[in-house]
């Protein structure tokens, strides 16, 4: 089982800093950049220098722009911004070792229809697969990420961009037990074991009605639970689970943990010590010692 982590800006320091507290060492680090951002980044050179590998996520979105979200999906299939795609594909070609990439995570969410239509995503998807084809990039593994969620599971076939353009596919398990209204509730928790077997079963079940190839291997690109400030060992026990969960469903060969405070939900397991102390356990069963 590889083991990845996502955290603040992408800092090199914090990956160092949390492994030391662990005592144990995360295998790679998902980051995100917006669809021009500088790839690979300062802190992105320094991980892959200490040997860990990059999972990274291409945003069709501008940080620079006064509407952030202008940027349609058909635009990038049309080669409006090749040229940036072109300087981060060439910045990846010089990185170590294998990089997991992703055009665009969550397509599936309903803010994300704003960029324009399945098709689009699915043809933008594509032009992007051929532009590092195109450029020889080949230490690239391109790994296709949903929500996850059931009632996005209709949408997120339609957003298959084809079994000759993934080579893995991932999800995310969350519980945000009612963190996204400010009122965490230990009665709204979803366990790690009912985020993934949902998802793993809609895929084997319903994933060639979309022409979906399950038997790629699988990864969850993020996963976190909501602190539990007043049951610490709720918490824990959230992420005592992952081994013994993963341990039914040998197809998903990594996990990445979301160690990041985003809108009112707090996912920064390191804040309480046990579920620190759960995560190094967790670590440590999968990797035998």
């Amino acid at each position: 089982m590889k083991w990845g982590v996502a955290v603040p800006n992408g800092s090199a320091s914090d990956v160092h800093t949390l492994e030391q507290r662990l005592d144990q060492r995360f295998d790679f680090v998902y980051t995100y950049h917006d669809i021009d951002g500088v790839v690979p980044s300062h802190d992105e050179k320094k991980i892959t220098q200490s040997g860990h590998q990059l999972h990274i996520s291409i945003i069709p979105r501008d940080f620079a722009a006064a509407d952030k979200n202008t940027i349609k999906w058909k635009d990038v299939a049309q080669g409006r911004y090749d040229a940036d795609l072109t300087r981060q594909a060439q910045g990846i070609a010089e990185l170590p070792g294998t990089v997991y990439v992703t055009f665009d995570h969550e397509p599936d969410q309903t803010a994300k229809r704003a960029r324009g239509t399945v098709s689009d995503y699915v043809s933008a998807w594509r032009h992007v697969h051929h532009l590092y084809r195109r450029l020889g990039v080949d230490n690239v593994k391109w790994v296709w990420v949903m929500m996850g969620w059931k009632p996005a599971y209709k949408r997120a076939g339609q957003l298959w961009p084809g079994n000759k353009y993934v080579d893995w596919i991932s999800w995310e398990a969350y519980n945000h037990s009612g963190c996204q209204s400010n009122a965490v509730s230990p009665t709204k928790e979803t366990t790690f074991s009912s985020t993934i077997k949902q998802t793993f079963r809609w895929i084997h079940r319903v994933g060639a009605k979309y022409g979906i190839d399950a038997r790629k291997p699988m990864m969850i690109s993020e996963s976190a639970t909501v602190l539990y400030p007043q049951d610490p060992e709720r918490t824990a026990q959230w992420y005592a689970d992952i081994p013994r969960v993963l341990s039914k469903y040998p197809q998903i060969r990594a996990i990445t943990l979301f160690d990041l405070d985003v809108d009112d939900c707090n996912f920064r397991f390191q804040e309480q010590p046990r579920a620190l102390a759960a995560v190094r356990d967790a670590m440590t069963s999968t990797r035998g010692g």
